[in-house]
């Protein structure tokens, strides 16, 4: 679980952490049960309503080899269980198996503020885990997203403030969702997903039609703005927190199916791979499994492919870019058309982009800890390094210092960043670029709990 968890928080939207730990239930090793959340782009909205998006992720260690996880569309922290303070949970199955924390992994990640996805092999057992919401497929002058600035009424020409301005990218006549978020503080509130019909549209106001419950500010207003799913292996769809109409009926009742885009012809002899020894290759899309069966969206970091002669872990540069490598999987997650290639990026040893940073192929340094109160030590980029502690750090000078970390063999630590809360849980460290394939150790100086 320490794995998963360092890569999920590892990541930035800009500039702070996309996954943040809303709630630990149990911080324990052996019964490790916490919620995660990301509320999309960091760079839209300001303060409590930034984003354009709500994922709740709810991750649990069973025991040594099991493991859980479920998203929701609402979560409160006030009520201190999952099952009781969240609403319209999903989940393929109930349970992830098969990551046995004595065995050795091999594990692949690609991580933004939209998708997770998890993949490990141990011996001829391959596994995978994957939740967020698809990047969605709508057009662009019916896309705004926004959050309310008040609390709702219901009925019709119902006025919704909004904290953006959003005249360029919601039009009159369109639908549009009002998702409940619950203000901090209270007990979850048990609100559906509205789908209404805009009125009119101002600079910082939507009027609507429509309007069922009252939603409380901080709400989502936009075009299916919170299509969270997770998958786990085994499961053949992306389970969802609601179908296309927001309609939620069951845990595991609302799917979404993964659509390949390939054509046929792009197997055939002479095109698998073509004369220039390249792959066709295409995204990868999610729709309702209906009715209706309306497309939700396509995936940042997963493309099929031409299988070829290509192998598990063989590196793929989409367009022939060195900053663009995905990873090949043949032994794909079940829903997945085996007789394509699966790819998972960018990233695999690339300069990560705009749409995600890639950790564990290939390597680009295999960090192990070394010294007491190292809970793992994460290669984020080439350049920057996670260390997480066992236990709250006190935040001094010592915490801060370029000095109290030792990377063998010798990686020059130029920057301390640690996480912006009093006690800081982990830090990230700016280091000169680590070589593909070389493990690395980590040990500590001065570290001293809070």
């Amino acid at each position: 679980m320490g794995l998963i968890v360092s890569a999920l928080t590892g990541y930035l939207s800009n500039g702070e952490q996309a996954w943040e730990l809303a709630d630990t239930i149990d911080g324990t090793v052996a019964n490790y049960e916490a919620i995660f959340h990301s509320v999309g782009d960091r760079s839209m909205g300001a303060g409590a309503n930034k984003g354009d998006t709500d994922i709740w992720v709810y991750l649990h260690r069973v025991n040594s080899s099991t493991y859980r996880t479920e998203v929701a569309q609402d979560y409160s922290p006030t009520d201190g269980v999952w099952i009781a303070g969240s609403w319209h949970r999903a989940a393929g199955l109930d349970f992830l198996v098969g990551l046995v924390d004595a065995d050795q992994i091999d594990w692949w990640c690609v991580v933004n503020e939209y998708e997770f996805h998890f993949y490990w092999h141990i011996g001829a057992t391959w596994n995978s885990v994957a939740f967020g919401i698809p990047y969605p497929t709508k057009v662009a002058g019916t896309a705004g997203i926004g959050r309310l600035v008040s609390q709702s009424g219901t009925g019709n020409g119902v006025i919704i403030e909004v904290d953006r301005d959003l005249t360029a990218t919601v039009k009159a006549g369109q639908p549009i969702w009002l998702v409940n978020q619950t203000p901090d503080g209270q007990s979850v509130q048990s609100v559906d997903i509205n789908i209404v019909s805009v009125v009119s549209v101002f600079a910082d106001r939507i009027v609507v039609d429509g309007v069922v419950d009252v939603y409380a500010v901080g709400s989502l207003v936009g075009y299916d703005p919170a299509a969270n799913f997770c998958r786990i292996s085994g499961a053949s769809n992306n389970y969802c927190t609601c179908e296309i109409d927001g309609t939620w009926t069951g845990i595991a009742n609302q799917a979404m199916q993964v659509i390949n885009s390939m054509g046929t012809w792009q197997n055939e002899g002479d095109n698998d791979p073509d004369f220039n020894g390249i792959y066709s290759s295409a995204p990868i899309y999610l729709r309702g499994s209906g009715p209706p069966k309306k497309l939700r969206g396509v995936f940042q970091h997963l493309r099929v492919s031409a299988k070829g002669a290509q192998v598990n872990g063989s590196i793929t540069r989409l367009d022939m870019d060195d900053a663009s490598k995905w990873v090949t999987f043949i032994t794909q997650p079940a829903g997945f058309d085996v007789s394509n290639a699966m790819l998972l990026g960018p990233g695999a040893g690339g300069a990560p982009d705009q749409e995600g940073e890639m950790l564990g192929f290939p390597p680009v340094a295999a960090l192990t800890p070394g010294s007491p109160g190292v809970a793992s030590v994460v290669s984020l980029t080439p350049t920057t390094v996670k260390v997480t502690f066992d236990v709250p750090a006190l935040d001094n000078a010592a915490l801060r210092s370029v000095s109290s970390y030792t990377i063998s063999p010798t990686l020059d630590v130029k920057g301390v960043t640690p996480e912006a809360v009093a006690n800081p849980t982990y830090v990230v460290l700016d280091v000169t670029e680590q070589t593909t394939g070389v493990a690395y150790t980590m040990t500590l100086v001065l570290l001293k709990a809070a």
